[in-house]
């Protein structure tokens, strides 16, 4: 999941867990050892367990098996921005929150941490703010241009964001690997469902 599946599960997590979780993909490295405050170190932790619960989860397994070969090892990648564009299409069987609300008050909490974004996160957080990416996850045509936009920066010759055909001719059985991968992290996390 990338950045709406990390804020999903961490929406009672205070505001520097929250932002911490968010930008996890942003900070490598010993995070013991890094200058943030106690609540994001806490919020990269759990970013990273969120991280590998997702690498054995059944449903994300099924997604990246379903997306293809093709996409050699950006399919982890893929599976990632999919699981976030299911996950906004479907929002209303996993929270009571409509996804409009919930994007405006994350982006809020997120943002009262601002002083601790790694400095590329900083200008990624403009931009989603801007551009409302957790609702806009819902459009497909948003997750062609956040899959362009990873073809630019990790200079891929593969044309990721052909993938985004497949979920169209595919979209029940997405859809189904969708609620078997929230089911399986909410049962593994302990976490449930915005009432």
């Amino acid at each position: 999941m990338n950045f709406l599946g990390h804020a999903y599960f961490s929406y009672f997590d205070d505001d520097a867990v929250l932002a911490g979780n968010v930008f996890g993909d942003f900070v490598k490295g010993n995070i013991a050892k890094t200058h943030y405050p106690e609540g994001i170190r806490n919020g990269l932790v759990y970013h990273r367990h969120l991280d590998s619960l997702c690498n054995n989860n059944d449903g994300f397994i099924n997604i990246k098996q379903l997306t293809g070969n093709e996409y050699g090892h950006y399919r982890g990648i893929i599976t990632d921005i999919f699981i976030d564009h299911l996950l906004a299409v479907h929002w209303h069987d996993f929270s009571a929150i409509s996804l409009e609300n919930f994007a405006v008050q994350c982006y809020q909490r997120i943002g009262l941490s601002s002083a601790s974004f790694p400095e590329r996160f900083a200008r990624v957080f403009g931009y989603m703010v801007r551009d409302n990416w957790f609702v806009n996850n819902r459009h497909l045509s948003a997750i062609e241009d956040t899959l362009k936009r990873v073809e630019r920066i990790s200079g891929s010759r593969i044309i990721l964001s052909s993938a985004v055909a497949g979920i169209e001719e595919k979209i029940n059985l997405y859809k189904n690997y969708l609620y078997q991968f929230m089911e399986q992290m909410m049962a593994s996390t302990g976490y449930r469902a915005h009432q």
